[in-house]
């Protein structure tokens, strides 16, 4: 079942999608056992996106259901639930607001090159110009140009002064 949740895992781009499938789950976890009358498990994942949640109809009608017992599925549901919130966050604070393509592109970089278990919290400030600030586990890089202009700034603002201070000699 670890494999299982890797490929979810792998398809959880964002925080708050990785909310979304909570919510899911919680749902899906608080009805599928209880009741009888059960709606088809797709009406559980419906609010997200199609791929994440084919990957999960397809993980609880074929693999859980069929090869587990009530036990074995909730100890899944668990784990997937635990694994979800244990979740590393990258804050990334760009100047645009990216679309699904981007967030795509950002998500897999990051899965493929750091960790699978990282989500993205994707913020926007359009004072950074351009690059990124990136925060993760307390550790804060700032990729932005607004730190480099700034720097720029600072080195002409010393050359000025001491031209200055040369020229009240």
């Amino acid at each position: 079942m670890d494999k299982a949740i890797d490929t979810i895992l792998s398809l959880v781009k964002t925080k708050s999608e990785a909310g979304e499938v909570l919510f899911c789950l919680e749902n899906f976890a608080g009805t599928i056992f209880l009741s009888k009358e059960k709606p088809p498990i797709a009406e559980y994942f419906s609010r997200l996106k199609q791929e994440l949640a084919d990957e999960l109809i397809h993980t609880f009608t074929e693999k859980v259901s069929a090869e587990t017992s009530r036990s074995e599925a909730e100890s899944f549901l668990k784990q997937l639930q635990t694994a979800l919130r244990n979740c590393k966050i990258l804050q990334l604070t760009i100047a645009f607001h990216p679309d699904d393509e981007t967030i795509a592109l950002f998500s897999s970089w990051v899965k493929k090159e750091i960790a699978n278990n990282i989500l993205l919290d994707i913020q926007t400030d359009k004072t950074i110009g351009a690059g990124a600030l990136i925060i993760i586990d307390g550790k804060y890089k700032d990729y932005s140009i607004r730190k480099k202009i700034a720097g720029v700034f600072q080195i002409q603002k010393d050359e000025i002064l001491g031209l200055l201070s040369h020229a009240k000699q």
